[in-house]
């Protein structure tokens, strides 16, 4: 086993195995550890599974000696840091069902994203939380705010500049939520004094009231033009109020429109009440909007540490992984605010600092870190991937290590080695890890997380790499497609050794890892 471990001692690089919906759940699992695999990641639902299947997985692990971490990110349907209480609700119970297969099968750790639902968005736009609809949307930054953060001396400017936009948003808000209100109160004045003129043109018309003996007016009033004038503007003819019949009418014409400005007035007081009981607090604070980073790192933090406690309970970890480029929490600057929030939601219930740092960390995947690597995302450029995860684990343990390549374009999950240029050592990338790892005196598992070949992110990468080969995708001839290293490929977890061009030592050592030798 010498010349299968040497390039990844002193560490253990496992493998990571889909437990795909439809399949057979424990597969890449009995394919790993008969490939050798000491540590194997679970990746994806355990209602892939079943009842039976976890028992399988517990007892595989268990005679083998195979070490578990179990990776479900969220998705679309389930999400703990979007504002959305259905979302929220299926993401706990999704996790509490996490926790009993984990639970099951011997599983040590969890390891998670902060969210899959909100993308990365450029320095001109901002997440808006909307207070009131308890909502987050991405809105573009005016252009004269847009300049005033590309001449931002660093990403504190730029956080106030974006306040600054809130804060617009908020007044905007507000004036308009006053200007309503006078609208519909200057409605409501206006029907409530047309109510009051035909009531008044209707007592007036009652003192107008004919004899009922000789159809004739007992009275001859000061207002009798007057109220004639109105009745033929409603009837769109003159009428003979002297007579009965006509009077008659006439009154009901004028009490008609009475009723009509009473409703409309109700109407307009109705509108009032609903935009002074809804808005009327924040119209005291002006706060309706704020900045959504803030709104989704607390969510996530109150919904998630009831799970995470839950965990600590039954003696499981939790690791908290930073994204690749396409999602929010990718940079350091993302992932820490996220922690912060979680230990501090920990700590209010009860938790112990030294607690949580046992059982609570970062999952620090080097293949993500570097799709945003020399990207400038919040006033600065991002460095290295070494260097973003030196900045999270100065305050955060690290718990686990998820190690695939790219060409730092898209999320290609590659195998090591594939990413090198022509002349370079294969491994110099896992060197410089394996070094950072020994200078933390890191205790977890490294996973070497690759994806199925001829994937999408892989074929975008490699076209863009070597655009003139050729390669073949699930045993089909398709120019630019799959891994130029193997004749034949049917998936990452269902290739043997023997169909491949390269030595077992190889496919061993960068697909599935090596067993660390005494």
């Amino acid at each position: 086993m010498e010349e299968e471990s040497k390039e990844f001692k002193p560490y253990v690089l496992g493998t990571s195995i889909g437990l795909a919906e439809g399949g057979t759940p424990v597969k890449g699992l009995q394919s790993a550890i008969n490939w050798g695999s000491p540590v194997v990641q679970l990746e994806g639902s355990p209602a892939n599974v079943g009842r039976t299947g976890l028992q399988v997985i517990k007892e595989l692990a268990k005679h083998n000696k195979v070490k578990l971490s179990w990776h479900s990110p969220p998705s679309q349907d389930w999400e703990l840091a979007y504002p959305d209480k259905e979302k929220n609700e299926l993401a706990a119970r999704q996790y509490d069902l996490l926790l009993t297969a984990a639970k099951t099968t011997g599983t040590e750790l969890i390891n998670t994203h902060v969210t899959y639902a909100i993308p990365k968005i450029s320095d001109d736009k901002i997440l808006v939380y909307d207070e009131d609809e308890k909502h987050v949307g991405i809105q573009r930054i005016p252009a004269l705010e847009r300049k005033k953060i590309e001449e931002a001396k660093g990403p504190e400017e730029i956080k106030k500049i974006r306040q600054g936009f809130i804060d617009m948003l908020n007044k905007d808000k507000v004036t308009g939520l006053k200007q309503n209100l006078e609208y519909h109160k200057d409605f409501s004045e206006r029907y409530r004094k047309n109510e009051k003129q035909f009531k008044e043109l209707t007592e007036m018309l009652e003192t107008l009231k004919p004899d009922k003996g000789h159809k004739t007016l007992l009275k001859i009033g000061p207002y009798h033009e007057q109220v004639r004038e109105v009745i033929r503007s409603l009837n769109g003819k003159d009428i003979n109020i002297s007579s009965e019949e006509g009077w008659r009418k006439g009154k009901e014409l004028l009490e008609k429109e009475k009723d009509k400005f009473y409703e409309r007035a109700n109407a307009e007081d109705e509108r009032v009440k609903f935009l002074e009981d809804r808005y009327g607090e924040r119209l005291k604070t002006g706060k309706f909007y704020s900045l959504g980073f803030k709104a989704v790192v607390d969510n996530f933090a109150d919904k998630f540490a009831p799970i995470v406690a839950k965990a600590m309970k039954k003696g499981i970890k939790i690791s908290v992984e930073n994204t690749d480029a396409r999602y929010m929490f990718s940079t350091p600057d993302e992932i820490l605010p996220a922690l912060e929030a979680l230990y501090k939601k920990l700590g209010s219930m009860g938790y112990s600092e030294s607690k949580i740092r046992e059982y609570v960390g970062y999952c620090f995947d080097y293949g993500h870190a570097n799709t945003i690597s020399g990207l400038k995302i919040g006033g600065k450029t991002i460095g290295p991937p070494i260097e973003q995860v030196k900045k999270v684990t100065d305050k955060f343990p690290l718990m686990h290590v998820h190690y695939h390549e790219n060409f730092g374009d898209v999320d290609a999950h590659m195998p090591v080695g594939e990413s090198t240029k022509e002349g370079e050592e294969y491994d110099k990338k896992l060197k410089e890890l394996k070094k950072f790892l020994a200078e933390k005196n890191f205790k977890g598992d490294v996973v070497h997380e690759i994806g199925m070949l001829g994937g999408l992110g892989y074929q975008v990468s490699l076209q863009r790499a070597y655009p003139g080969l050729e390669y073949s995708s699930s045993g089909a001839f398709t120019p630019g497609f799959s891994a130029p290293t193997f004749s034949y490929v049917a998936g990452a977890h269902e290739v043997d050794p023997i169909h491949l061009d390269k030595q077992p030592h190889y496919f061993y050592s960068t697909w599935m890892g090596g067993q660390v030798l005494p």
